[in-house]
């Protein structure tokens, strides 16, 4: 199940980029109907100054929208702490009587011989559901793969648009309840599998900043659901993260192209949102929109 940790990385902006030398042609599309243009923009959240500057057809797209949509625009999360933190104490904690420790059953040795290595104190981690102990152990993975966030391509574009508004296409609610809605069972085989595909983590992500940079879609798709093909088990985990999501930022984009003061949108998502039958540009094909790829 290569791979897997990884797409929960690219969920919660957690993804880190290497060097490449080869010139970069990252996922890019261009959707119109009518009179309505709207670039689609595949990014990775993380990045590092190798990855500047972006292609100029990225750039000059950029110059040409009258708004800016991301995943969810970042300003949310200091205006929203409070009701984030109420959500966290209701979703991602277990009941009275019921325990980390518990759910894992015969599995529950090998985690907390994972938390013994990395650090990470089992009985503060004890009480909480899997999700959230998935999001835990992906913040230690990421600090000790040595990711900085400050150079992702989300950021980026947020930090030059010179507008007010961003468009979010979620909410940081709807990603945590996303999360937390996940079957227990799912939730459970993604937590160990964080854990094992963490001893690979720096070789896994060095493989798809490759693969990103390279922008082939067929590659990107196959490595993104990998483990959706192998797996069965991981289907209610992957409707969550992409069909559902991917359903929802579609009619996003469609209500914004219908304002009379955006005439061309630019949206940057992640990269793993833009491949596939029921990816965004297929999905915008669907609405009547004619897709090129740029």
């Amino acid at each position: 199940m290569k791979r897997f940790c990884i797409v929960v990385w690219m969920l919660i902006s957690t993804v880190v980029l290497f060097s490449c030398t080869r010139p970069m042609d990252p996922l890019f599309y261009a959707a119109r109907k009518g009179e309505k243009n709207v670039y689609l923009f595949g990014s990775i959240h993380g990045a590092d100054k190798s990855f500047y500057p972006l292609p100029e057809k990225v750039e000059q797209a950029f110059s040409e929208a009258q708004g800016l949509a991301v995943e969810v625009d970042l300003r949310e999360m200091n205006a929203m702490s409070g009701e984030m933190n109420q959500f966290i104490l209701q979703k991602g904690f277990y009941r009275e009587g019921m325990t980390l420790e518990k759910a894992l059953g015969d599995k529950a040795s090998a985690f907390k011989e994972y938390c013994k290595t990395e650090g990470i104190p089992w009985q503060q981690v004890n009480p909480l559901r899997p999700w959230m102990v998935t999001m835990v152990i992906t913040q230690i993975g990421m600090r000790n793969a040595g990711i900085d966030t400050q150079f992702g391509i989300d950021l980026y574009f947020m930090e030059k648009w010179e507008r007010e508004e961003i468009i979010s296409l979620e909410s940081l609610q709807g990603q945590l309840e996303m999360m937390s809605g996940i079957p227990e069972d799912v939730q459970l085989l993604m937590l160990m599998e964080n854990v094992e595909e963490n001893k690979g983590l720096k070789k896994a992500l060095k493989e798809l900043a490759a693969l990103w940079k390279k922008g082939d879609e067929a590659e990107l798709e196959a490595a993104v659901f990998k483990s959706r093909y192998e797996n069965k088990e991981l289907e209610p985990y992957y409707d969550a993260l992409f069909d559902r999501r991917n359903r929802q930022m579609s009619l996003v984009i469609d209500d914004a192209l219908k304002r009379d003061d955006i005439s061309t949108l630019f949206v940057v998502i992640g990269a793993g949102h833009l491949v596939g039958e029921k990816g965004v540009p297929a999905l915008l094909e669907e609405m009547g929109y004619h897709i090129e790829r740029l």
